[in-house]
């Protein structure tokens, strides 16, 4: 660590992924912890290992890990925000491949087409209605129906 600056220098960007998982206060495995951030597990466990060893996780019980107060301070003193981003990126992919059965770009190219299709056909969508959405929800629809 630097001096005043609690956040110690060997911090890799998937330790700061980890600590926001375990910011959250649980008790997680690094099989849930690598499911959350997109990760592999043995990933995961090594970077567990180094966040253990500098204090700022503890193990709880066989293979169960929690933010130490040390590791809180770490982590409020980080700009989390791009770290929720990528968790926020990570749980929308695997939302979109369970529920609709493509890739997150896959659905956003249904969007687009779709977007497309309803600026040539105005006289379809009422005109209160915001063509984006409309297109969201219509590729949806379709996405769903095909993947039954």
């Amino acid at each position: 660590m630097r001096d005043g600056d609690p956040v110690p220098e060997w911090l890799t960007d998937m330790d700061k992924e980890i600590l926001e998982v375990l910011s959250s206060g649980l008790v997680l495995t690094p099989s849930i912890i690598s499911e959350n951030i997109g990760r592999s597990r043995k990933g995961v466990s090594n970077r567990i290992n180094s966040l253990q060893a500098g204090e700022l996780v503890e193990k709880i019980d066989r293979g169960k890990y929690r933010i130490t107060d040390e590791g809180r301070l770490v982590w409020d003193s980080l700009d989390g925000e791009k770290y929720r981003y990528r968790r926020l990126d990570v749980t929308e992919r695997k939302m979109i491949q369970r529920d609709l059965g493509v890739s997150l770009e896959e659905y956003h190219q249904e969007v687009g087409e779709e977007y497309e299709r309803l600026q040539n056909q105005e006289h379809e969508v009422e005109e209160h209605d915001d063509l984006l959405n409309v297109a969201f929800e219509r590729a949806e629809e379709r996405l769903r129906e095909e993947n039954k």
